[in-house]
């Protein structure tokens, strides 16, 4: 079993440096569960990623705009409002190059279908999150 926990360790890269990692973007208001994001796609994939941490959803759009780089872009659905579902789709919208997750603790598979999304990460099933990271980095 893996345990995960908040060990405030976030690879961080200054702007106009390059980086050889990949890149995930991280739409969670909870810090530790945008870590436990980064250290499941790290451990799934045995590669190193940087993170770009985004706490509020009026941030989301500009900072993947700053970051048209990175390898996937997570959403939280925040659940009963769900405004994550509204910006993943806005984000997929405007970039459907990039690979946009919703990710929920309650299913949102379906939603993530209906809103044109490449997939949904459940936050709480760990087994089905290393399945589904590994269909969508592949």
């Amino acid at each position: 079993m893996v345990a995960f926990g908040y060990m405030g360790k976030f690879v961080t890269q200054q702007k106009g440096k390059s980086s050889s990692m990949k890149k995930l973007v991280i739409v969670e208001p909870n810090p530790d569960v945008r870590e436990m994001f980064r250290q499941a796609i790290e451990q799934t994939t045995n590669e190193k990623w940087e993170a770009v941490n985004v706490p509020r959803f009026s941030e989301a759009r500009g900072t993947v705009e700053d970051h048209l780089d990175a390898r996937m872009v997570l959403v939280s659905l925040d659940a009963p409002t769900q405004r994550g579902g509204q910006v993943a789709q806005e984000i997929k919208q405007a970039h459907p190059e990039l690979t946009v997750v919703l990710t929920s603790s309650v299913d949102g598979e379906s939603l993530a279908s209906k809103l044109g999304l490449d997939g949904f990460l459940p936050k709480l099933d760990f087994l089905s999150m290393r399945e589904k990271i590994l269909q969508l980095v592949a």
